[in-house]
């Protein structure tokens, strides 16, 4: 009686299960692991909750894409780095996940494809099967720095199957690769080529740890291919607990316009996005930035303790351009999974497997993946136990 997209494997995990004897064994857990900001000490000051608390917010009366307030909000984010995008382009939704799954309604068909990187987010597989899509993959690969194998696409396309869109991630999770102009360029192209959809998540774009020239920054503008831009909340101001996001629709005039409707009409079937988090959306914004300057100045100096500690190590850091997320490489004694379990059991530091993120798709060698933006206290004593086991 059940739906088979629904049909997921939900055993417990190796790792899944050893957190729990360890938690239940009274020894304290070094966790690496942890993306949630309110839970690693970023947290605003009271005057910003509670703008939540407005004078309109007992009443209600929804927009579809958003509450003017809103979208001009998040227009006036866009302005303060130099990018002008009319407040009617803005669709505000209650969440990035959302916003993806609405997308992907608005662009495809049951059995359509989408192209998505590798190593990723594990979350695409789960909203592709929810909206019947299927997903092919193109390759980041790695030489010292990430670049995208746009082979790879070029393999998709010439596999001639029904795809809707091109999905890329700046900075990436877990990579922390940046787009580069060369690389909007190149899925331009392609994208126009093909007919194709563009989707940028940007949601880690307020958080570069590195700057460089070629980098795209934020990708809006006036691409020649229908376009969404998304970030939101949860990273931008480090709140994900206010349950607000935003996708900004670019593209030729006519595209754009008939994606706007449609988006319209999918988001007035569900109206998510909540009325008192629109509402204060221009107060929550204008706190981001003191915010995104703590958490940069974490990971920065969590990474170049990374970069500094494992200097003459068998382990090797991976070149992070942005985002919250570090890779490390590690010998090839044993897989990813048995390096995680070992680190738990013998040390006490829980890091996630690089098979979270695929990373074997691309690459043989074992990594772990830990958050930049642990405590830098548990990042360095849970870091240095790594390197001594391995």
């Amino acid at each position: 009686m059940f739906s088979k997209r629904t049909a997921w494997e939900r055993k417990i995990n190796n790792l899944a299960a050893l957190r729990g004897e360890f938690g239940r064994s009274g020894r304290t857990l070094m966790d690496l692991t942890c993306s949630n900001p309110a839970q690693v000490g970023f947290t605003h000051g009271p005057e910003v909750y509670a703008s939540l608390i407005t004078p309109n917010a007992a009443c209600y009366d929804p927009g579809p894409l958003g509450l003017p307030e809103a979208r001009a909000a998040v227009a006036a984010y866009y302005a303060g780095r130099g990018i002008r995008i009319a407040p009617d382009h803005i669709w505000i939704g209650a969440g990035t996940s959302e916003l993806y799954a609405q997308i992907l309604w608005l662009l495809c068909d049951p059995g359509d494809t989408v192209l998505v990187p590798q190593p990723g987010y594990p979350l695409f597989s789960y909203l592709a099967e929810l909206c019947g899509v299927r997903l092919e993959t193109y390759n980041l690969v790695y030489d010292d720095q990430w670049r995208i194998d746009f082979d790879t696409v070029e393999q998709n396309r010439e596999a001639a199957r029904k795809i809707r869109a091109l999905i890329a991630v700046s900075p990436g999770n877990p990579t922390g690769h940046c787009l580069k102009y060369d690389d909007i360029k190149r899925m331009e192209r392609v994208c126009v080529e093909n007919g194709w959809a563009l989707i940028v998540d940007e949601v880690f774009s307020d958080f570069v740890l590195r700057r460089d020239p070629e980098h795209a920054g934020n990708t809006a503008g006036e691409p020649p291919m229908l376009s969404f831009l998304l970030s939101g909340l949860s990273k931008a101001a480090a709140l994900p607990q206010i349950k607000l996001s935003w996708a900004v629709i670019s593209g030729p005039n006519a595209m754009r316009h008939e994606a706007l409707a449609r988006a319209e009409l999918i988001s007035d079937t569900f109206l998510n996005a909540s009325t008192v988090a629109q509402q204060a959306l221009p107060a929550l914004l204008k706190a981001a930035p003191a915010m995104q300057d703590r958490i940069r100045e974490r990971c920065m100096d969590n990474a170049q303790f990374a970069r500094h500690a494992t200097r003459d190590t068998s382990a090797t850091v991976l070149d992070v351009e942005g985002g919250w997320t570090l890779l490390l490489k590690l010998p090839a004694t044993q897989d990813d999974q048995e390096w995680a379990e070992r680190f738990l059991k013998q040390e006490g530091v829980l890091v996630q497997p690089g098979y979270f993120f695929d990373m074997q798709a691309v690459t043989p060698a074992p990594h772990i993946a830990v958050s930049l933006i642990t405590p830098s206290d548990i990042f360095r004593a849970g870091l240095l136990n790594i390197l001594k086991a391995v």
